[in-house]
């Protein structure tokens, strides 16, 4: 038996979801792990994976409100053309946050470890910022292509009409 394509699309979107709040859990996991293993090993630094697992805690508590919030508005009559666009960008604007959280979340978690790996613990702070500073900077064209390329995404889903060149 084949699915029906207005089927098959709409099991996109939650499946991209879900794909964010697995990412986000597996490091919160992760960020926990790494704080006890670090309370066991070095105490005095403990306070760094800690705070990484509240900021993952806080971006993923806020990414699930978004989407209940999102989910929950009631259903509107048929749209006008503007309405409908509005509410596409608006859609397309919060993936495009959500990415960018992601990749920053990503880049500080990164920066905070090279850091505490490499210089005293009475630097991690000014060199886990330096470091962000310049993994952003370096890879600052990849991470707008990233941001972009979901949005684009996005918009294919909602629309069904893509903007890509090719």
């Amino acid at each position: 038996m084949k699915r029906s394509d207005s089927s098959h699309q709409s099991a996109g979107k939650p499946r991209r979801q879900r794909k964010h709040q697995t990412g986000l859990r597996v490091a919160l996991i992760l960020a926990v792990v790494i704080t006890a293993i670090v309370m066991l090993v070095h105490w005095p630094i403990v306070w760094i994976p800690a705070m990484i697992a509240a900021i993952i805690y806080c971006v993923d508590h806020s990414i699930a409100a978004i989407d209940r919030r999102a989910q929950h508005e009631s259903p509107l009559p048929p749209m006008s053309e503007e309405a409908r666009r509005r509410a596409t960008v608006a859609a397309e604007e919060r993936v495009g946050v959500k990415t960018a959280l992601a990749i920053g979340i990503g880049l500080a978690a990164i920066a905070a470890v090279i850091a505490a790996a490499f210089l005293d613990w009475k630097l991690v702070g000014v060199g886990a910022l330096g470091i962000f500073a310049y993994l952003a900077l370096l890879g600052l064209p990849f991470w707008v292509a990233a941001i972009e390329e979901e949005v684009e995404t996005e918009h294919d889903q909602l629309t069904g009409e893509s903007r890509s060149i090719h």
